[in-house]
This record gives structure tokens, C-alpha cells and sequence, in this order.
């Protein structure tokens, strides 16, 4: 590399091969990375651009040939430093393309496709729809979403469009509605003129394909489609190969590589310029990898508090700077004729791979020392590192060129010059393999193959009438209240959030709610005296005095996250259990790995010594309260797997009493389980409270299944 009898030719000249280029912020002491990385871009796209513009009129050549945009290659570490240099790229209107292990799921067009699969899903919901068209997918401007909300006719017309389109999933699948979304609402014309539109279009038929896949492979419902995308969007660890971002196209452009990828790859002409960026050496309690003096590897999970641990971070660290300095090594070497090298300090530039280049590694662990430990650390200016780099480009100017020329300090590039003391030897790792499919589930994604959706339990499928919000005043009610998953998370929303013992901001905080999920303002006192009715209710039998306005906020948690782990599950072996030999369960499909099962309880409480879960659920089950009865409320929670769901809930629940809770015992600690249909609740009857205590052999045989233990 940068060995070659083919050379760089400027304005019939030849220029070293190796080239600095310094820059800085004009605020004078503006040591930001963020800053300056933008700089850097910046400056590389330009000296990028005159290397292009003067090819074509052969003012530059490689040999004979004038240099083109193919024939570059900009390095970089990080998928977040080559978003940068691609924008920078764009705003010269230089065309490129990013070669990278990203997942396409990682990308904005997953996130705009979710969000406008979501409208098509829900056509009645307006409010998603303006979201769904006001994304860069669409070719609608501000001014156009304006006029077309003043022109009734026009939105009537689109709204069909959205109910076409739901229809179309239904019959004939997604791969015909997809289609017919990027030619009718004109995706794919609209996106490939934006500055990126060919990566963009890569992205979205990239994303359709994969959804299209997992739709003919699990046979999945609108609402399971987009939150199995939207599970992938989250998703982290390893990814499959067919989720790494497709090249648009590699003809004639720059190319965007990380250090990682472009191991055994050349390119004429290579751009490095974020060498420069430190680490960050913030001590959060983070795990360590390190080798101690025998060469051994270590894993120290103690903590911020662990024995040691400042020296075991220094270990840590400095093994981590060798590893920018190596794959800095193969950074610099894949160029075959030039080489651009950029420099300019930030915070810790000291640390990066060029700073520890330029210094001697004496020098380095002695600072670094200073900056993990005794807090006497000096930050530098890199004025001495600068003058590092300028002395070598005088010493050796056949191979090294500036932009400056300073006298400075003798330049240490022993790092270079094989292995080092401060280089430790990495030893073989031996251990058992980790099995990389240890993944987090949810009762939403282990019913995930069932007919339903399994991440909107609390809310009604769609329902195509736009009239319920033209009811008039005096018949609106709780039950004409609007349905769906936005209600349901309105209401859902105001119950989290209120106080159950003051109620004076409640009018406020529904009419708060109502503007956020898209539902008219005229509903604020329906809403409001429902959930006066919910919390005045009394909800336990043996108890008449108990309601949830009783609860101080201290004995109360609302969204309770939990974690669990769990061995490979199915669906049917929890459900055979929970409902015993129920015929219907025969048939579920739904299943785990192994690994954690995770979720959200609504609400967690306790009263007179006992814990209890509870969820809110908005289901439309008719619109008398006789419809609320107990039975009718059995069916909704067997159809929709509710008792799946609170089974698991109090599993979790009764696993962290054991922990926190001196001789617990379930038949002394665990409540039970609420769940209310808030439209069916009244100040009468008991409508609309479905209340299950799980016996406690049936908790204990699921948490045995679920901790894989063979219960014969």
C-alpha cells in the first residue's frame, strides 16, 4: 500500500503521498467533538470536491487517467461518522455511496415505513394518516397538508385511499398493498429525486421484501407485521445477513467504508479524518475487559465500587487504545496512491489513535494514568501534537506534506515498529460459546403468531365508520367513545398519570390527553367523569371499603417494567396449563427462545398487606352495561389471551415479592388480578371488574416451566 508505480499527479506534479490536513473551530476554544467532527467532514468533502472537479479536466491523474469519485474512499469508524460525511458529501452535491454492516432496520426509512404501514393499518385514525403523509415519503408540503385539510372533499379522497389500502392487506396480502402504496401514493418517484433517494429507495424495497418474507412465514395480522418491524427497529446484537444494508449502487461514486469492513480492500486515493476523535472516560459502572500481567483475560463485572478500579480501567483502556491504533494501522494502509490524514484537537484527542501516534507511549500511560486517577490531570491544547506531525512532514517530505511548517518536537513512531511493552499480547479467550439467539421476549411477542395482535391487547381492531365523532353531545357516552389504539392509550395515559387523591387537575389532563392522540376536546367531560367512576368503584369483594381513590401515590406504581428470565417456551403448554384441557389451545402456534421475558403491568398496588396487578383495557364489548358482564369479560380475555398475559404479569410479580418481602408467601402476599373494562364500569354493579387469583399450584407449575424445570 502506497507502494505503486502508478502516482498521484497535481497540475503535472508529484505530491507526497501522505498528506495532513489541520483544521480547527473558529470559536476559539470550542473543543467539542461534535463540532469539530462536522468540521472534518466539512473539510474532506471539499478537498474531495476539488480532487473531482479537477479530474475532469485532467488537472489531477492516477498514471494516465484522470482521478473520478469512484477512485475514493473515506474511512471511518463509526456508522454515526459516516452519516456525517455523507451529509457533508450531499451539501457539495457529491453523490456517494456507504458501504456498512448497519441493519436496514437501523434506518430512517424503517421508521417511516412503520409509521405509514401504522396509517394503513388504522384508516379511520386521522391523526396518524397527517403523520403518515407529513413524513419525507410522502410529496406533501406543510402548505399542501394545509390546503387539503380546508378542502373536505379532498380529504375524504384520501382517507379512501387509506381504507383501499387496509382492504387490499386483507385480501390479498401485503405484498399486493405494498405494491400498490409506492404507485399510488407515488413513493417511489417522489424519493428517488431527494439528495439520497437511491439509498432511500434501496431502504424502503429493502424493508418490503423482509416484511413480505416474514408475512408468507408467519402468516402475521396488520398489527403484528408492523410490531414485529417495529421489534427489529429496537433490536440489538447480532443481525442476519439479509438485514445488512444493500448497496444502491458503487458506479462512478465515493465510497463511505468503516475501518472494520475495509480490511484486505485498496482504494487510490484514502480520506481518514476523524483519527483525531478521543474516547469518552466516563465511569458508569461498565463491565471491564482487560489482560493482567500473565496475559490472561479478565472480566471484571464489580462495578464502580469493585476492588481496584482505577487500575483495572487504566488495563482496560489502554488495551483499547492500542485497537484504535491497530485499526487505524489498517485504515492508512489500504490507500495505493495518496493518502489524506486530517488533525484538530477536541476533548481526550490526546487519546485518539493519531494523538497516541504522535506521542511516546511513556507519555500516554502517564496521562493516562492522570485522567482515570488522582484527578491532576492537564488537558493540552495539541499544539505539541501538531508540531509533531509538521516536524515529520520537514523530516521526510518525499512522503509526508502540510499545510503548515513549523519547527517541533522529534516525532515517536516506535508504536509502529512491532510489539511494544504498553502493547499488550492478546491471549486466546477460552470459554463455552454464548448462545447469540439469548433474546428478549413478551407476552406480545410470544403470541405473536397467533390470528390477533398481540401488542395492542387493550385496544379494538378497526372499525371503518368516521362518524363517532360527529355523535352529538347530549347522546355521547362511554361506550360511543372513539375506539382503537389511540383512545386506548389516552385513556390508558390518564390513568397513569393522575393522582387517584386529587383530582382538581383532572379536567386539564384529559383535555391534555384528548389533543394528544388526535380525539376532539368534546369528550372531555364523558372521559372525565369515567374515570371519576373507575376510581370511586369499589373493586374487591371481600373488601367494600376499597377503591383505587384510596391510594396514596406511595402505595401505588404505575408501569411497572419487569424482567425475567425464562427457558424456550410455547404458547399452547402455558395456556393448557393456565385454562387446563381447554380444546381450543390445541392449535396456538406461539412460542420463545430463551432467554428474558419482559413487560409492563399498568398498574401495581397494595392494600392491607397484599399486592395486586391491574390493567386497564378499553375494549368496545356493546354499548349496555349489560354487555360487561362476567362471562362476556371471560370470552374477550380468553379470545385476546388477557390471561396469558396476567398469568405472566403475576409470575414476575410473585418472583420480586420472594426477593424483596421477609417469609413471603403467595397465599399470604399476592392479591390477584384486576382487570377493568372501563367502558362497562358503573356506580351499580359489577360490570366491567374481572378479577382472577391464579391458584398457587398453577403459578408455581408455569414458573417452573418457565425456569425449565421438568415438572414430570
Amino acid at each position: 500500500m502506497l507502494i505503486n508505480t502508478i502516482v498521484l499527479h497535481e497540475y503535472g506534479e508529484t505530491h507526497p503521498p501522505v498528506r495532513f490536513r489541520f483544521f480547527a473551530s473558529q470559536n476559539k476554544g470550542d473543543t467539542s467533538k461534535t463540532s469539530l467532527a462536522s468540521l472534518a467532514a466539512e473539510d474532506t468533502a471539499k478537498e474531495i470536491k476539488r480532487l473531482i472537479n479537477d479530474g475532469k479536466s485532467e488537472k489531477i491523474t492516477i498514471g494516465q487517467s484522470a482521478v473520478k469519485a469512484k477512485d475514493i474512499a473515506v474511512l471511518v469508524r463509526t456508522h454515526k461518522q459516516a452519516d456525517l460525511m455523507r451529509e457533508a458529501l450531499q451539501k457539495k452535491k457529491i453523490k456517494s455511496v456507504q458501504y456498512s454492516d448497519k441493519s436496514v432496520f437501523k434506518s430512517d426509512e424503517a421508521y417511516y415505513l412503520e409509521t405509514f404501514l401504522q396509517a394503513v393499518a388504522e384508516p379511520s385514525n386521522e391523526s396518524l394518516i397527517k403523520t403518515a403523509l407529513s413524513l419525507p415519503l410522502s410529496s406533501f408540503t406543510a402548505n399542501d397538508l394545509l390546503d387539503i385539510e380546508n378542502d373536505e372533499k379532498r380529504w375524504i379522497e384520501i382517507l379512501d385511499q387509506f381504507v383501499h389500502w387496509n382492504k387490499q392487506w386483507h385480501k390479498h396480502g401485503f405484498a399486493s398493498m405494498f405494491r400498490s402504496l409506492l404507485q399510488d401514493a407515488k413513493i417511489s418517484e417522489h424519493v428517488i429525486n431527494l439528495p439520497n433517494g437511491e439509498r432511500v429507495l434501496t431502504n424502503i424495497l429493502h424493508l418490503g421484501e423482509l416484511l413480505q418474507n416474514r408475512a408468507q412465514e408467519n402468516g402475521s395480522s396488520h398489527h403484528s407485521l408492523i410490531k414485529w418491524l417495529s421489534r427489529k427497529r429496537k433490536e440489538e446484537g447480532k443481525k442476519r445477513d439479509e438485514e445488512q444494508l444493500r448497496l444502491e449502487s458503487d458506479q462512478e461514486l465515493v465510497k463511505i467504508v468503516t475501518m472494520h469492513r475495509s480490511k484486505g480492500l485498496e482504494y487510490p486515493i484514502v480520506f481518514c479524518p476523524f483519527l483525531w476523535y478521543g474516547p469518552k472516560y466516563s465511569d458508569s459502572g461498565q463491565p471491564l475487559v482487560y489482560h493482567n500481567e500473565d496475559q490472561n483475560a479478565v472480566l471484571d463485572l464489580t462495578g464502580k465500587k469493585g476492588d481496584n478500579r482505577t487500575e483495572n480501567r487504566f488495563q482496560s483502556n489502554l488495551e483499547d487504545l492500542a485497537e484504535s491504533l491497530r485499526l487505524a494501522y489498517v485504515a492508512m494502509t489500504r490507500a495505493k496512491q495518496c493518502l489524506y490524514l486530517s488533525w484538530g484537537y477536541a476533548d481526550l484527542s490526546e487519546f485518539s489513535a493519531l494523538g497516541y501516534l504522535f506521542q511516546s507511549p511513556r507519555e500516554v500511560k502517564e496521562s493516562l494514568r492522570q485522567k482515570l486517577g488522582d484527578g491532576n490531570y492537564s488537558k493540552p491544547d495539541g499544539s505539541e501534537i501538531e508540531e509533531a506531525i509538521i516536524t515529520l512532514c520537514e523530516k521526510y517530505p518525499q512522503l509526508f506534506d502540510s499545510e503548515m511548517s513549523l519547527k517541533g518536537r522529534s516525532s515517536q513512531l516506535d508504536l509502529l515498529d512491532g510489539q511494544s511493552a504498553s502493547n499488550p499480547i492478546t491471549r486466546k479467550f477460552q470459554r463455552e460459546t454464548v448462545d447469540s439467539g439469548f433474546i428478549i421476549s413478551s407476552f406480545s411477542s410470544l403470541a405473536s403468531s397467533s390470528e390477533d395482535d398481540p401488542d395492542m391487547p387493550d385496544y379494538d381492531q378497526f372499525v371503518a365508520n368516521r362518524n363517532v365523532q360527529e355523535i352529538a353531545s347530549q347522546d355521547r357516552s362511554i361506550f360511543n367513545f372513539p375506539r382503537g389504539p389511540q383512545p386506548g392509550t389516552c385513556i390508558h395515559k390518564i390513568f397513569e398519570e393522575i393522582d387517584f387523591q386529587a383530582l382538581t387537575n383532572l379536567p386539564a389532563l384529559v383535555n391534555e390527553s384528548l389533543s394528544t392522540y388526535g380525539i376532539d376536546r368534546s369528550w372531555q367531560q364523558v372521559v372525565t367523569d369515567n374515570v371519576k367512576t373507575v376510581l370511586d368503584k369499589n373493586l374487591l369483594k371481600e373488601d367494600a371499603s376499597f377503591s383505587l381513590s384510596k391510594l396514596s401515590q406511595h402505595d401505588r406504581i404505575a408501569e411497572l417494567e419487569f424482567y425475567f428470565k425464562s427457558e424456550e417456551v410455547k404458547i399452547v403448554d402455558l395456556l393448557s396449563t393456565i385454562r387446563q384441557q381447554d380444546p381450543a389451545t390445541s392449535n396456538l402456534e406461539g412460542h420463545s427462545e430463551s432467554g428474558f421475558l419482559k413487560g409492563f403491568i399498568d398498574l401495581t398496588f397494595q392494600h392491607d398487606g397484599k399486592f395486586y396487578l391491574l390493567d386497564y383495557k378499553t375494549n368496545y364489548l356493546g354499548d349496555s352495561i349489560s354487555e360487561y358482564s362476567f362471562e362476556h369479560m371471560r370470552d374477550e380475555i380468553h379470545h385476546h389471551m388477557y390471561d396469558l398475559q396476567y398469568h405472566i404479569y403475576a409470575i414476575a410479580l410473585h418472583r420480586f415479592l420472594g426477593t424483596q418481602i421477609p417469609n413471603y408467601t403467595y397465599k399470604s402476599h399476592f392479591g390477584g388480578a384486576l382487570y377493568l373494562f372501563v367502558r362497562g364500569i358503573n356506580e351499580n354493579g359489577n360490570e366491567g371488574i374481572y378479577f382472577d387469583r391464579p391458584q398457587e399450584s398453577v403459578i408455581e407449575k408455569l414458573d417452573s416451566y418457565l425456569s425449565g424445570v421438568d415438572n414430570g
